[in-house]
């Protein structure tokens, strides 16, 4: 694994630049109420037509399924990432966020136009490195994701009735205290989970008697959530790598919020609780 991909060279100063072309397109942004919104829609080309055409500038008419739909939402955050990344002072954005794509949002790597991606399990290895030897903020995402599939990884050998014998090292909650967690059925929450994104979605499934369909249909809405709030945390920042990490995590969020919505309304899934979305 080549070191340069675990860590950034570059200082601050030097994603000046990129950070101010991003800065200029913040407005663009959908708020997050109004993305709750698009969930009440009755009709997909509702969703169609009240995509703002600042940043969605493709025509959706005729667009038959989400897959449709997904692509074409999709082509603007590829578009722009590949406008900054003649600007970008080194490689290790675009490393990072492919690795992102691939563990977390599976899509087409040659829909972008140049560069060879590495396989699931390799940027899941890469996004471990960077959660264990990494730095700053990334080092923060990249923690959380290895959570996600950690508790992924609980919930599948919970469902078949065996032990969990998949752990990835560098996230926030321990094997062992994913395993308290799990066969005491969320009734112990230990002490080092309270200080995580995790705390308040565990607390809310104190005493479940069962992992089903409603606690993973939570635990992916969550999820999202928590990618919103990591997106958040550095989007004030004046410039710099992690500005530049937050404008695409936002995006990304937001991709994967409206995609949601068109499913839904799509085969009509009726939402009874909307709190993590």
């Amino acid at each position: 694994m080549n070191k340069q991909l675990i860590t950034h060279k570059c200082s601050e100063e030097d994603y000046g630049y990129v950070s101010g072309l991003l800065k200029a397109r913040e407005l663009q942004f959908i708020l997050p109420s109004e993305i709750e919104s698009f969930f009440a829609l009755k009709d997909t080309n509702e969703i169609c037509n009240r995509l703002p055409e600042q940043r969605y500038k493709y025509e959706f008419k005729g667009v038959k399924d989400s897959l449709e739909f997904e692509d074409l939402i999709f082509k603007r955050y590829l578009e722009e990432m590949e406008e900054i990344g003649k600007y970008l002072p080194e490689q290790y954005l675009l490393h990072f966020f492919s690795s992102i794509h691939s563990v977390i949002y599976k899509f087409d790597f040659s829909k972008l136009s140049e560069g060879h991606f590495l396989a699931f399990e390799s940027n899941l290895k890469m996004l471990i490195k960077i959660a264990e030897k990494g730095t700053g903020y990334s080092r923060i995402i990249s923690s959380y994701i290895v959570d996600r599939f950690n508790i992924l990884e609980e919930i599948r050998a919970y469902l078949n009735e065996e032990d969990c014998k998949v752990y990835y090292k560098g996230g926030n909650i321990s094997n062992k205290s994913l395993r308290l967690i799990f066969s005491s059925n969320f009734s112990q929450i230990p002490i080092e989970v309270e200080s995580t994104l995790w705390s308040d979605f565990l607390h809310r499934n104190l005493l479940k008697e069962k992992v089903d369909f409603e606690f993973i249909f939570n635990f992916e809405s969550y999820w999202l959530s928590i990618l919103y709030r990591l997106g958040e945390m550095k989007k004030d920042e004046p410039y710099g790598l992690d500005y530049v990490i937050s404008y695409f995590l936002r995006f990304l969020f937001e991709i994967l919020n409206l995609n949601k919505a068109y499913l839904y309304t799509q085969y009509n899934v009726i939402i009874g609780n909307r709190e993590y979305i």
